[in-house]
């Protein structure tokens, strides 16, 4: 289901029903997302960056306190695409 949009009656006592109301053909272009949609993937990089961040710091303090520049540039490069 790409679209929820619906308001349900929990008191009427009768199950929802379903219909299809538009179909894609495997070679048709898919809507584009809405904003909870991009909402998700935002939070998602979001987090991938923070986690880049805590094993760059992890790995630091393995290596008695120095951290690679490339592993900074790796989280930094999540934490910019979580931006939009």
């Amino acid at each position: 289901m790409l679209r929820d949009d619906f308001d349900e009656d929990v008191d009427a006592g009768v199950a929802l029903t379903f219909e299809i109301v538009q179909t894609i053909e495997t070679e048709g272009d898919f809507p584009a997302p809405d904003h909870s949609v991009n909402q998700l993937r935002s939070d998602a990089k979001a987090r991938a960056a923070a986690r880049a961040l805590v094993a760059a710091y992890q790995q630091g303090e393995a290596n008695g306190g120095s951290i690679d520049w490339s592993d900074l540039d790796v989280a930094y490069e999540l934490a910019l695409a979580s931006q939009g």
